[in-house]
């Protein structure tokens, strides 16, 4: 047994199948939001309900095989932030810019649609941010790009 004192443990999962009490759920999407049936050898139970919300195509597996990349310029910038994105896929596609500060805060926030067409540019105003050091990450169907920026 993983659990501490020798404890024995069954898993029923929402699809009527059981595991031991060394079950992984692990690849976790919407599928597996359910009712898990916990029940220990002396006949114990308690259930746990997992809801998995899909984010909207966003973080979802990459199925493209041609490029994906991303420039932004100017850096440093004063005033606007321009993001030139390559998904290498030329479906439109929702995506999602967040901007952290290094502290790890989010400081800003688009969601906006890609056209699917090669080197998109996309336009922030970052006139309300102080000046400093902070992290773009861009999040799409065909995974995350990452980024420092300075505005000085």
């Amino acid at each position: 047994s993983m659990l501490p004192n020798g404890i024995d443990l069954t898993i029923t999962l929402p699809d009527g199948s059981t595991g031991g009490d060394d079950y992984r759920l692990t690849g976790v999407t919407a599928a597996d939001s359910g009712a898990y049936l916990l029940t220990s050898a002396e006949g114990c139970q308690t259930t746990i309900n997992l809801t998995v919300e899909e984010p909207a195509g966003l973080l979802a597996s990459r199925n493209s095989t041609e490029p994906v990349d991303m420039n932004v310029f100017p850096n440093p910038l004063s005033e606007q932030l321009n993001i030139s994105l390559n998904l290498g896929n030329p479906t439109s596609q929702p995506v999602q810019v967040d901007i952290y500060d290094m502290s790890g805060r989010l400081v800003a926030r688009e969601r906006i649609t890609y056209s699917g067409f090669e080197d998109e540019i996309i336009t922030l105003d970052m006139t309300s941010l102080p000046q400093g050091v902070y992290t773009v990450v861009v999040q799409s169907m065909e995974g995350n790009l990452t980024q420092r920026i300075i505005k000085g």
